[in-house]
């Protein structure tokens, strides 16, 4: 269950840093792409969370990771 949790953290916040960069910067693929797609993903978990809290969305896993699904599934 634990592991469940840790690939779910980072399933999360790795979509949702794709789902940030996506018309920033020229997908590269490399390492350096994917560990910056996770970093600026839990800046942006973090900023997601306040905006849904402030506009009185529920903060339930599902929605994070229906949101940080949307462009990788595109």
């Amino acid at each position: 269950m634990d592991l469940l949790s840790v690939l779910l953290f980072f399933a999360i916040t790795y979509g949702l840093g794709l789902l940030a960069t996506a018309m920033l910067c020229e997908k590269k693929w490399s390492f350096e792409f994917h560990a910056m797609a996770v970093g600026i993903g839990i800046g942006t978990f973090v900023t997601l969370g306040v905006i849904l809290n402030a506009v009185g969305i529920p903060l339930y896993w599902g929605i994070f990771l229906i949101i940080s699904l949307a462009d990788p599934l595109y």
